[in-house]
Order: C-alpha cells, then structure tokens, then sequence
C-alpha cells in the first residue's frame, strides 16, 4: 500500500489521478471533480456503469456556493446538517464540474471527516467521493482493504479504521420541496 499524506493527495488529484482517502462513512475513491480524464479512470476503476452518477464532497459552505446553486430549502438544510452526513441533489454552477461529470446537477455533502474536507480544500474544489471498492463489493473502513480493492495500485490516505456507519441522507428537491432519495443518519422530518 502507498501512503501519502493530504498534500500529496491533493498534488495527485490536481494531476487528473485518483487517490484513496476517508470519509465519515468510509473510505472513498476520490478525484478532482473538474477533471474528466479522472472521472472517467474512476468509472473504469470501479467497474461502474457511466450512467450512475457520482457523489461530491466540498471543503465549506461557501465552496458549494461557488460551485452549485445553493437556496431556499437546500440551503436551509445545508445550514443546519453539514458538515454531516447530508447529501444534496443541487444544481452545478461551474462549468469545469458539468464538462467532467457531463450532468448539469450532481449531489454533495460537506463530510463531517476532517481529512475529505482538508483534501478537497487542499484542490480549492470538489472531489469526487465513491466507495473505494469495485461496483456491488463491500465498502472498505481500512486503508489496507481498500487499497487492496485496487491491488495497491492506488495512493491513500491513511486515517485508520472507520467505524461502519449508515450512508449519507440523500435529499433531491421539486419545487424547493426536499424529497428524500435515500434515507440515512440525517432525518429531514427534523428540519
């Protein structure tokens, strides 16, 4: 396994190459948002169909500002649960993200875990955030299990084990009405 720290990662993502590294839930695929080339390597990587979209994690609050259209009840949620486990389906506002991703909304949460946000600070934008395993495995709470996924092919950010926890809420909205996509720790009848 090769370890690297978050600097490095984030030198590798802003290359266009993936890097594997922790979040809240566990550990992820990451990559530059902005980036197709790595986009791409990581649908290949997985083994995933090119139609599922991929989730992103910002930095801040005023990342995804810049980045998506952030208002009404997503913003209203955004206040009160990130960071946390809370996934917005938002419209994206950079162009550099919608040629990448090619979809013209994409979801995102603010991870709660300091090592995804510092990474995705660390390329002044979002970072793609899959499950570091192949499409249909299990996910990876190790640095070791989901280096091995990948035959240690792949650079990672060691954070230790992560406890197994529910995947993030996700949250579309139709008319600022949120709709519940996937229910997870984040419960929106709260809000």
């Amino acid at each position: 396994m090769k370890r690297v720290t978050i600097n490095q990662a984030a030198k590798i993502l802003k290359s266009g190459r993936i890097a594997v590294y922790p979040t809240e839930t566990a550990y992820a695929l990451g990559a530059d948002a902005r980036s197709r080339a790595a986009v791409l390597e990581i649908y290949r990587l997985k083994g995933r169909d090119r139609k599922k979209p991929l989730a992103l994690i910002a930095a801040s609050l005023n990342m995804v500002r810049r980045n998506f259209a952030l208002r009404g009840a997503a913003e209203r949620l955004a206040l009160r649960f990130w960071p946390g486990p809370l996934t917005l389906i938002l419209p994206i506002r950079e162009r550099k993200i919608i040629k990448a991703l090619k979809i013209k909304e994409a979801g995102v949460r603010v991870s709660p875990h300091r090592v995804a946000r510092a990474l995705s600070r660390a390329i002044g934008g979002p970072i793609v955030a899959t499950s570091a395993n192949q499409s249909g495995r299990a996910n990876s709470y190790s640095a070791k299990s989901a280096a091995r996924a990948f035959k240690n092919q792949i650079p990672v950010v060691d954070a230790g084990r992560i406890p197994r926890r529910p995947s993030s809420t996700v949250v579309a909205f139709r008319r600022d009405q949120p709709i519940v996509l996937r229910p997870g720790p984040v419960k929106i009848t709260d809000s």
